[in-house]
């Protein structure tokens, strides 16, 4: 488990690139604030209360869209996520890129 702080940046602020972890799930639960989850599969909205599971496999992003902090509690089924966690500069680049 983690729990992750995303300041607000405004509409034209810097934006982290997507990640993808291999082989496990991420559980999202939003503490509070408001955000937008990006996926492979599209863009989800979500505030304080929300939850989202991220597929293994699927590159994904959460961008902070409100004026607050946004802190989430992230689960994971793993003790060490980075071994098997690909970090992308944007959503074009792939892993052969990297």
């Amino acid at each position: 488990m983690r729990l992750v702080e995303i300041d607000p940046t405004g509409p034209d602020g810097p934006r982290r690139g997507p990640h993808v972890h291999l082989d496990f799930e991420e559980c999202i639960y939003v503490l509070e604030g408001e955000g937008l989850t990006c996926t492979e599969t599209g863009e989800y909205p979500i505030s304080a209360g929300d939850t989202m599971l991220i597929p293994a496999n699927e590159k994904h992003a959460t961008y902070n869209t409100g004026t607050t902090v946004l802190k989430l509690l992230c689960f994971f089924p793993v003790g060490d996520i980075k071994p098997s966690t690909i970090e992308f500069e944007s959503w074009e680049t792939s892993p052969e890129a990297e």
